[in-house]
């Protein structure tokens, strides 16, 4: 009697992982890629207005007018100095959705741009958006091209730099080579009053 219930406990396993005898059936695995569009920014602080012990002005905890901040002391928190040292982009692909202001800078953004929301928007002619550092790296780059969205004809002239002093102007959509090669990049564009973009890819290599 076990050996008949062990009989049809195989020929039963034998039937639900093969269609006949000698054959087997093979798993099939599903793949999906899984793209990053998040741009990682390191940065480092220096350690600002330290307790420094035998310091007639960082040595002394409570009021004292000699400090750097002066009045009181602040251990480790005022006279810091940010500084990127990397910024990096998966597949050397950088996305702006222009859903935070994270890359956008200040110093060369025209007063009449609106950013956030998802876009943006020109205010008039010669506007000019200026992004802060989208790439920092130890290698430098020789090719680089822009996509926009919703399209390109809004846009008056598309630039890029590597020190947002010396800008060279790229066609939109077409791989171009660089004219100073660099381990830094910023890029620039130029709108009028009906530009509104929502999306900037920039692919680099």
């Amino acid at each position: 009697m076990v050996l008949q219930n062990l009989a049809k406990q195989n020929q039963q396993t034998r039937d639900n992982i093969a269609t006949r005898p000698g054959t087997a059936t093979v798993p099939k695995f599903r793949t999906d890629n899984i793209y990053l569009t998040s741009n990682v920014i390191t940065k480092t602080k220096t350690l600002g207005n330290a307790w420094i012990v035998g310091s007639s002005t960082n040595g002394i905890v409570g009021t004292n007018t000699g400090t750097q901040g002066g009045g009181q002391q602040v251990v480790g928190g005022d006279g810091r100095v940010e500084t990127v040292r990397y910024v990096n982009n998966p597949n050397n692909i950088f996305q702006e959705f222009f859903n935070t202001t994270r890359f956008i800078g200040t110093a060369g953004v025209g007063t009449d741009i609106v950013t956030g929301n998802g876009s943006a928007v020109f205010g008039g002619t010669g506007s000019a958006l200026v992004s802060d550092i989208i790439y920092k790296g130890d290698r430098s780059m020789t090719t680089v091209q822009i996509d926009i969205s919703p399209g390109t004809a809004q846009i008056g002239t598309a630039q890029v730099s590597n020190d947002q002093s010396t800008w060279q102007n790229i066609p939109l959509s077409t791989q171009t080579s660089l004219t100073n090669l660099s381990s830094s990049l910023y890029y620039r564009l130029e709108g009028s009053a009906t530009t509104k973009v929502t999306k900037i890819t920039i692919t680099y290599s």
